[in-house]
């Protein structure tokens, strides 16, 4: 199932996906995508939504954040798979379509909070070739966990 565009689909501060203008939007090679795949039934995600809310009017202004939220169980996409709800992806700015699984804190200030970056890199002896892995480690200054991310470059 596919739903048609809505007329208003970019004129709130959560922009409203649907399948015909999803990759359009979030493969936007100049725009971060923060979006929510979201079931209308789903007590989680309209608990977030908010949250959610106050997310998109922090960043409605801004050139390069976009907040979106998708109706999963209305639209099939195949570059994403949902398996629960809600589900948050960030997809990152540029032509190669990355895309990071949001698990952090559920909360304003948990998706506003900057993480500080560290990046590493590791060569590799993959298939005969000697490759790069780009390692990203993500520590909350709130908490001070860690998270990895690994990119094979």
């Amino acid at each position: 199932i596919i739903t048609d565009i809505p007329e208003d689909w970019d004129k709130n501060p959560v922009r409203f996906l649907v399948g015909k203008n999803f990759e359009e939007v979030v493969f936007d090679p100049k725009k971060k995508i923060f979006v929510e795949f979201y079931a209308p039934w789903c007590g989680h995600c309209k608990q977030l939504d908010p949250i959610w809310t106050k997310l998109g009017e922090k960043y409605q202004d801004s050139a390069d954040i976009v907040v979106a939220k998708m109706e999963s169980t209305a639209n099939e996409i195949e570059t994403v798979k949902v398996h629960s709800f809600p589900t948050l992806k960030f997809f990152l700015t540029g032509d190669q379509h990355k895309v990071v699984d949001y698990n952090g804190e559920r909360t304003l200030e948990g998706f506003t909070n900057p993480p500080t970056l560290t990046f590493h890199l590791n060569y590799l002896w993959r298939s005969g070739e000697w490759a790069i892995q780009l390692l990203l480690i993500v520590i909350t200054a709130e908490r001070g966990l860690e998270r990895s991310f690994k990119h094979i470059v």
